[in-house]
């Protein structure tokens, strides 16, 4: 994200002011040490920087070791919020909610997740 920025000639101040962060906010995000960005922040810097999402490089750090892991980093590789995401896999926002929280869950559910991870796949990897 930073060398991005960099390549934009954009310093710090400047692009937090476009995203409407402050710049602690986006150190911290460049940094790595906020584990908790929102997608909508994401969202905002990749568009202040005219760049994909997935350009910005904090995507390719997140672990891919579970179905659970899958999802979650394709939600951000797709840019989506999680009702944004439920929506496109025809899926409850609860639906996905309680797949994250390790509730049971339908076969069906299951598989609409599973396609939804495979097309951020096929498009990004």
């Amino acid at each position: 994200m930073r060398a991005c920025r960099i390549k934009k000639g954009l310093s710090m101040k400047q692009l937090a002011a476009l995203v409407g962060i402050t710049p602690e906010g986006l150190s911290n995000i460049e940094r790595r040490s906020n584990n908790n960005i929102k997608i909508n922040v994401l969202a905002k810097i990749s568009a202040a920087l005219r760049e994909p999402i997935e350009s910005l490089g904090y995507f390719k750090y997140l672990p891919e070791t579970t179905l659970h892991n899958q999802l979650q980093k394709a939600i951000f590789l797709h840019g989506h919020t999680k009702i944004q995401a439920a929506n496109k896999m025809h899926l409850s926002v609860k639906a996905i909610y309680n797949f994250q929280k390790g509730k049971r869950c339908t076969e069906k559910t299951i598989q609409k997740i599973l396609k939804y991870v495979k097309e951020v796949n096929i498009v990004y990897l």
